[in-house]
């Protein structure tokens, strides 16, 4: 599906549904390129994990910026 009918929108929901799955001591791992997060984790994700904190599912979250080759990915 483009980007532009409606793909986005499927994408979104479905990285934020996953995100209101997440309990606990969160991390985030990120490419430099990607430091801060792309388009769908700020907009989708994050304000979902923001709403986790509010309500205590999610006790702690950090964004962690790894290299491919560091042996954070595994």
């Amino acid at each position: 599906m483009p980007w532009d009918k409606g793909g986005e929108q499927v994408w979104g929901r479905t990285s934020a549904r996953y995100t209101r799955g997440l309990s606990g001591d969160v991390e985030a791992l990120q490419s430099p390129s990607r430091a801060g997060g792309g388009y769908i984790f700020r907009k989708y994700e994050l304000p979902e994990v923001e709403a986790g904190k509010v309500s205590g599912r999610i006790t702690s979250f950090e964004e962690k910026i790894v290299l491919p080759d560091s042996g954070d990915w595994q």
